[in-house]
């Protein structure tokens, strides 16, 4: 009886220490890791209707129903229906009925909606989909590091002046990309073409893009403010925007940073502690990962590909934007305006169990000491 309350305290012990134990660091780098592990938070879309209604009426929330919960379909959107009829208040009182709100994922619930609209085919249709989500989607798959889109202020000096920069800044970290990709699976980097960070230029007076670019514009509190200045939004994993550079924040030290993130070892695999918020896009992404073989089958690829610089834990960036000519402050701050608790939050949670689990196998160990010399006295 003795050895057996020796050896479960000892199994105890041993049980804390290893929960403290560091886990393997993962080597797989951001983008792709968010690519093959990170679902798309869904929106929340809003349906304020008064029944009966029209034949017309019920095919568009059949509509939004159907990508809901569809998988061929694939959304990441939830649909809710208020019957007015019920008591419910409308939120506009001059809306024409049935009326639609798109609101960001809940985890960003303290972002303005995206769209408020009337029901209506052709705009659920907008709200689905567009042509940039589509190539955005592609080339993720495909395997680009992320899409940078480029949404024009309009001004023709401004936009050409920070694409260029972001061109020339993108292209050297295109190389340095490949060049470590190639490293590790001992390829030439001319056969790693896909891996790449690439740019997508979308138009604010684009009318099949409006939802697209109220999604990027609204995805930080104040972007809207910045009216004439051109934005740049990286886009990684299945449609997540990392953050937006605006204006002077087009520049080079803070597109370095954006890329030493996406394309450093992923060092908190948790999606909610790492910056972000995921646009809507109808992808089927765990399919079309399968159909291009890439479900868990590149995790390990990249091991040991980094230099040792790049092993260490990046920090996560922070929001960069321009408001009067000047470059907003670098404290990284989530949509809704909380603290980012990025990765440092979990190696202060492990340091914690790691102290713990000390504590708990030098007692468990003094106690085992502690029988063993009664049994001797004995």
């Amino acid at each position: 009886m003795r050895a057996r309350k020796q050896f479960g305290l000892l199994v105890v012990a041993c049980g804390l220490a290893a929960l403290a134990l560091p886990a393997s660091a993962c080597t797989t780098p951001v983008y792709q890791y968010a690519l093959e592990r990170w679902p798309a938070d869904p929106y929340v879309v809003t349906v304020w209707c008064h029944e009966p209604l029209s034949k017309a009426e019920l095919a568009a929330l059949e509509q939004l129903t159907k990508a809901a919960s569809d998988e061929a379909a694939a959304a990441n959107l939830q649909v809710k229906t208020v019957d007015l009829a019920q008591g419910s208040p409308p939120p506009i009182p001059s809306m024409t009925l049935p009326w639609m709100v798109v609101s960001y994922p809940e985890r960003n619930a303290g972002l303005a909606p995206v769209l408020s609209c009337p029901l209506g085919a052709a705009q659920v249709e907008a709200v689905l989909d567009s042509p940039a989500r589509r190539e955005i989607a592609r080339r993720l798959l495909a395997g680009h590091a992320a899409v940078w889109v480029f949404v024009e202020c309009g001004d023709k000096a401004k936009d050409a002046r920070a694409l260029k920069v972001l061109a020339a800044e993108l292209q050297k970290h295109n190389k340095e990309l490949r060049q470590r990709i190639a490293q590790a699976l001992g390829q030439d980097p001319a056969s790693c073409q896909s891996a790449s960070f690439s740019i997508l230029r979308v138009s604010r007076s684009d009318a099949a893009e409006q939802v697209l670019v109220n999604m990027l514009l609204k995805s930080e509190a104040d972007l809207e403010k910045i009216s004439g200045e051109p934005m740049a939004f990286p886009i990684f994993g299945r449609g997540r925007i990392l953050y937006a550079l605006a204006g002077r924040g087009i520049n080079e030290d803070v597109i370095a940073e954006a890329c030493s993130f996406l394309a450093s070892p992923c060092a908190c695999e948790i999606k909610e502690e790492n910056p972000g918020v995921d646009l809507l896009m109808a992808v089927d992404w765990d399919k079309a990962l399968e159909a291009e073989g890439r479900t868990e089958a590149l995790l390990p690829l990249l091991a040991g590909a980094f230099p040792d610089e790049m092993q260490q834990e990046p920090a996560a960036p922070a929001p960069v934007a321009v408001r009067a000519g000047k470059p907003r402050g670098r404290i990284a701050v989530t949509p809704a305006g909380q603290p980012a608790r990025g990765p440092g939050g979990a190696i202060a949670r492990n340091a914690l169990i790691a102290l713990a689990a000390v504590v708990a196998a030098g007692v468990a160990l003094a106690l085992i000491v502690r029988s063993r010399h009664r049994s001797l006295d004995v």
